[in-house]
């Protein structure tokens, strides 16, 4: 994706954190590790469900479980008799039903740019220029670099898809779409498993946290994903979240769209330092990414970091629709 006079897609993915949402975007690029930070707890699972480290819902002895209470191994894959791994991790499972990001919107923090003044340039920018929101909705529509593929394709997995099942395996992924409704994976990035809650008609899945003043609840049948942490690759922008999760809307049964979403994730201070934008963006191209954050070194915009599992940072909000894709890999 080509960066406009003031292309702030990337800054999107601060948003970031972690299971849940996961990666991004159609371009190939090479993902960092995810930063540590099982610390303070993000935002808890639906149902009452016992968390451990991460958020996976614990079963007898602590072990980690998947759909059905059966227990997990390493990086979340349900295992077998013997420990043995089941499916495999990739996105090769034939019971596996994906659903890419068609819509994504950043609700909180709001980003700033200091031009003609301290600017809010979440929605829109200086002299008419499209802002973060405007630039991430082309990114997962277009293919503004032509190479073939969307800009920016978000994926999350059911493994296997079972709307009355209260528990149950999912994974957030980066993948290569050349449109839509078609995606394989991209070699560069991962998958990031997580835990699936769900909740039926009446109920609600995950509710924002304090500072997400804009984000409502999102209401039954939903699911949501247990807490984990992710990397995300925009353009070469390498942004980890910490203690990252997704949820949203059923429409249907099997559902046909998933609606009403909710990622939330926690960027910290730390790693926004380390985070350099393109050269290409305008005013602050090379500058940390933290320069654009609401209380950020360098930025116009004076506030109070909030803490997180790794110290003083941002909890993102986002909101987000999506849609089946047929996944091959």
């Amino acid at each position: 994706m080509r960066f406009s006079p003031i292309n702030l897609v990337t800054i999107t993915f601060v948003i970031g954190s972690t299971a849940a949402i996961v990666a991004c975007g159609g371009d190939d690029g090479s993902s960092g590790s995810s930063s540590g930070g099982t610390g303070a707890a993000g935002p808890q699972g639906a149902g009452g469900v016992p968390q451990g480290a991460g958020g996976v819902p614990q079963g007898a002895g602590g072990a980690p479980q998947g759909a059905g209470g059966v227990p997990q191994g390493a990086g979340g894959v349900p295992q077998g008799a013997g420990g043995a791994p089941q499916g495999g991790v990739g996105g090769g499972q034939g019971n596996s039903t994906a659903f890419r990001i068609s819509e994504l919107k950043l609700q909180t923090p709001r980003a700033y740019l200091d031009a003609l003044g301290c600017q809010d340039i979440t929605d829109m920018a200086p002299l008419g220029q499209d802002g973060v929101n405007a630039l991430f909705a082309r990114a997962v529509t277009t293919d503004d670099d032509m190479n073939g593929l969307l800009d920016a394709s978000f994926l999350m997995f059911f493994d296997p898809l079972d709307q009355m099942a209260t528990q149950g395996n999912g994974r957030f992924r980066q993948a290569n779409c050349p449109n839509a409704g078609t995606c394989g994976p991209n070699p560069a990035t991962q998958d990031y498993p997580y835990a699936v809650t769900t909740a039926q008609a009446g109920g609600t899945c995950l509710s924002p946290l304090a500072s997400g003043t804009m984000s409502t609840p999102v209401a039954g049948p939903c699911f949501q994903s247990s807490p984990t942490n992710i990397v995300i690759d925009l353009d070469g922008i390498v942004v980890a979240l910490d203690q990252a999760q997704v949820s949203a809307t059923f429409q249907g049964n099997p559902a046909t769209s998933l609606t009403g979403g909710l990622l939330i994730g926690f960027l910290s201070e730390a790693n926004a330092d380390m985070t350099a934008l393109p050269m290409s963006v305008p005013i602050v191209g090379g500058q940390p990414l933290s320069k654009i954050m609401p209380g950020g070194k360098g930025s116009c915009q004076p506030a109070t970091l909030e803490q997180g599992p790794t110290g003083p940072g941002w909890w993102f909000h986002m909101s987000f629709a999506a849609q089946p894709t047929n996944y091959q890999g």
